[in-house]
């Protein structure tokens, strides 16, 4: 639609100019701007969803030889593993990343890492230095279950582990399963020492 409006011009006599109009015009700018922007805040808001999945470890407890292999390498370069060995269970509750903090289970220890300030960031406990063990189970899907550590010396550590899938269980099993026969031997050494 074109309606005719008298204009001046620079030199001062009055013209008709042609100009478009409609009654919707204005809004469709603002609309599309509007939806430009949108777009722009939800496609960053896509592409951070997409970074932090692509970044951020499962939120269960990995098995195994399910552990990816850039967790095992980054968990050898900060000394919670040896050279050959290998984790029987896995879980991080990092955000962007595994060194914010994971737990791990072999054949022979317990290593807690967590970048929470405490120093030193990683602490490994071998099996025959763990004096009890304890698991508290949080079965939500939105909270942790906590294993509690005493060593023989008397001092406590504890950590999270999903409960997703009963990993927690599975976990807290690896770890349970090796102290028992520790004390059991400490036990019969007892036994066996008070006779003298």
């Amino acid at each position: 639609m074109s309606t005719q409006y008298p204009e001046k011009n620079p030199f001062g006599r009055e013209e008709s100019a042609h100009v478009a109009t409609s009654s919707g015009s204005c809004l469709k700018w603002l609309l599309g701007i509007g939806a430009a922007g949108l777009l722009l805040c939800g496609g960053g808001g896509v592409a951070f969803l997409v970074y932090v999945g692509a970044v951020s470890p499962d939120t269960s407890v990995y098995l195994g030889k399910q552990v990816p292999k850039p967790y095992v390498e980054t968990a050898r370069e900060l000394g919670a593993l040896e050279a050959a060995e290998q984790p029987k269970f896995f879980y991080s509750d990092g955000f962007l990343g595994i060194k914010e903090g994971f737990y791990l289970v072999t054949d022979s220890k317990v290593a807690i890492y967590s970048d929470d300030g405490r120093d030193p960031a990683l602490t490994v406990i071998p099996f025959d230095q763990i004096a009890s063990a304890e698991i508290e189970r949080d079965e939500s899907f939105i909270g942790d279950s906590y294993i509690m550590l005493e060593t023989i010396d008397g001092e406590y550590q504890a950590f999270p582990v999903s409960s997703e899938q009963g990993r927690d269980v599975l976990f807290f099993k690896a770890i349970e399963g090796n102290i028992t026969s520790v004390e059991a031997e400490e036990t019969t050494e007892e036994i066996l020492n008070s006779g003298e």
